[in-house]
């Protein structure tokens, strides 16, 4: 994708993480930095597809649902995504 998102976990060394969570700060391209609760739709979907993202390239898995996540998206965000995720398909080791 063109543009970079920079994020970051709070909270995410501590022994209690099922129980306490994480705290999920983004900074959008050209915004300051904002707790993930605080951005628009389109902005929440786009950092939690980069965090399922980063999380695939980390580890991969043969498998992931998504449900509706176009639905507050744009329509150049979309096929950003497709694209994406099209391209990442040719990568699997499971292919």
């Amino acid at each position: 994708m063109p543009c970079t998102l920079h994020a970051h976990c709070h909270n995410c060394n501590s022994p209690h993480l099922s129980t306490q969570g994480i705290v999920f700060s983004v900074r959008p391209p050209k915004k300051s930095w904002k707790n993930i609760t605080n951005l628009s739709g389109g902005e929440k979907t786009l950092s939690s597809l980069s965090l399922v993202f980063a999380l695939h390239h980390y580890k991969p898995t043969p498998l992931y649902f998504m449900d509706e996540i176009d639905a507050a998206l744009g329509m150049l965000c979309v096929y950003m995504c497709c694209v994406y995720i099209g391209d990442a398909v040719y990568m699997l080791p499971f292919s």
